[in-house]
């Protein structure tokens, strides 16, 4: 995978969009810390994701925002 910092991720098991904030390669494998917003939380979350359970964004529109749910 070509994951860069800044760039724009998802689970492959499904998730919310996340972007790279930084990547860390050690013997075990390479790691990769994302942040995203948690929208029932009301604030950012952070957390650190092997590479191979996370696959590039291939939405067409970035910047377009999932339309807002309600229960």
């Amino acid at each position: 995978m070509d994951f860069k910092e800044g760039s724009i991720v998802k689970l492959k098991s499904g998730s919310p969009k996340m972007t790279i904030e930084s990547i860390e390669e050690n013997s075990e494998g390479t790691y990769i810390r994302c942040i995203w917003w948690n929208e029932n939380a009301s604030k950012f979350d952070k957390e650190v994701f092997p590479a191979v359970v996370l696959q590039l964004d291939d939405s067409k529109d970035k910047n377009k925002q999932p339309p807002p749910y309600s229960l």
